[in-house]
């Protein structure tokens, strides 16, 4: 998968960054930027030259989702360190309750106030990534916490790689709190177009969705699905085998307070099917350096990915993507969850719905950044769309 940036690739901001913490003497340190700015790049590259500095230190980088913490393990670096470094989530980390001398926290954001302060009392010098508009989880850590209770020096990354100018107004209309025109836009071969897709069905919706995807697919440039919820995921994974005339897919059970897939997923590599449900441990994006996979995943589980084509369905205007009750308890948690998966794509993105309504959340796409369709009225499939009429933005 298209992640890892070399270090001579970082910019010359990046690389100031990354000498300024470097000379810092504080016991810890948050490393600032809305989606797209290379957070994680930077808190990685910093682990490295602070292990090569300090050969004889213990380093962790901890994170909160397995599929992050799996991409991270891949990534030369690590690959390259021989077991140097240890990377787990956050709840392995707690578990163990093992000190390290440098430990790397991304997504600070969706860690509680009472584990960042297990994790800062298990850590010697402790590096923190994270940006406020992208927390997702029911915690009440604030930004004013993490000052508070790390006093950290604060690294700020201004520029934007990964979105798009339209990816950047779509997500700015969707969570208009959010600090992404604050960015300079940085890409040079930036190039997309954001649809979003009616079908009259749901089935002509899933079938489009699905054919799309695969047909964008491509070794080390997977397709990735996205949905609030799993219901959601085993729904398009039947109307996919109807539609594919394979057999039906096996309802994945709970199992210690999760789904388990390990048969969902054996059930569509059985089939021949390019389909895999990536997180909790499931699937692995490895996978895909070798192949055309397209992977089903949930808001929650894509956090710190990123992919080239992501494909977001099932958004009529009854959509629910948080439950009421939690709703009430985090409001403004659906704008996040949805700004989070549209900030996923670092070139293509497909909304789709099949009601009369799209979701409310989409009332404000700003139409010189949406190509609005009929699924069927457009050409779109095998990937043949002109994505090359990106206009300058920041």
């Amino acid at each position: 998968m298209r992640w890892w940036v070399d270090f001579n690739v970082l910019s010359e901001k990046q690389k100031w960054a990354l000498s300024n913490i470097r000379n810092q003497f504080q016991s810890s340190h948050w490393i600032q930027g809305f989606a797209g700015t290379g957070k994680s790049l930077v808190l990685l590259h910093l682990m490295e030259q602070m292990s090569i500095a300090n050969p004889n230190s213990t380093v962790c980088f901890i994170t909160y989702t397995n599929a992050l913490t799996a991409l991270v393990a891949s990534t030369p670096l690590v690959e390259k360190a021989k077991n140097r470094f240890v990377i787990q989530t956050h709840t392995k980390f707690l578990g163990d309750r093992k000190k390290f001398d440098f430990v790397f926290l991304d997504e600070v954001q969706d860690i509680g106030v009472d584990d960042l302060t297990k994790i800062k009392n298990l850590s010697g010098k402790l590096y923190i990534a994270g940006d406020p508009d992208q927390k997702i989880y029911d915690n009440d850590l604030k930004a004013n916490d993490i000052i508070n209770l790390l006093n950290p020096q604060i690294s700020e990354l201004n520029e934007v790689f990964r979105l798009t100018p339209r990816l950047c107004k779509v997500a700015q209309s969707i969570l208009p709190e959010a600090r992404l025109v604050a960015g300079l836009y940085a890409r040079t071969n930036a190039n997309a177009t954001i649809h979003l897709m009616h079908a009259n069905s749901v089935d002509t919706e899933c079938a489009w969705v699905w054919k799309e995807a695969i047909a964008r697919a491509r070794p080390g440039d997977p397709s990735v699905i996205l949905f609030p919820h799993h219901d959601n995921i085993y729904d398009f994974a039947y109307c996919v085998s109807r539609f594919l005339a394979k057999l039906t897919p096996p309802r994945p059970r709970m199992l210690r307070n999760r789904r388990d897939y390990t048969l969902f997923n054996a059930h569509f590599k059985n089939q021949d099917v390019p389909l895999v449900y990536l997180g909790s441990g499931f699937g692995s994006l490895t996978d895909s350096d070798y192949k055309p996979i397209v992977y089903f995943m949930t808001y929650h589980s894509a956090k710190g990915l990123d992919f080239k084509s992501v494909f977001i369905p099932f958004l009529n205007d009854d959509a629910v993507i948080v439950r009421p009750a939690n709703l009430l308890k985090n409001p403004g948690l659906d704008r996040r969850l949805l700004f989070v998966a549209v900030t996923r794509s670092r070139e293509n993105l497909f909304i789709s719905y099949s009601g009369s309504k799209c979701h409310y959340l989409l009332s404000n796409l700003p139409n010189d950044a949406v190509v609005k369709a009929e699924i069927g009225g457009t050409n779109l499939v095998s990937g043949n769309v002109d994505d090359n009429d990106e206009e300058e933005f920041f």
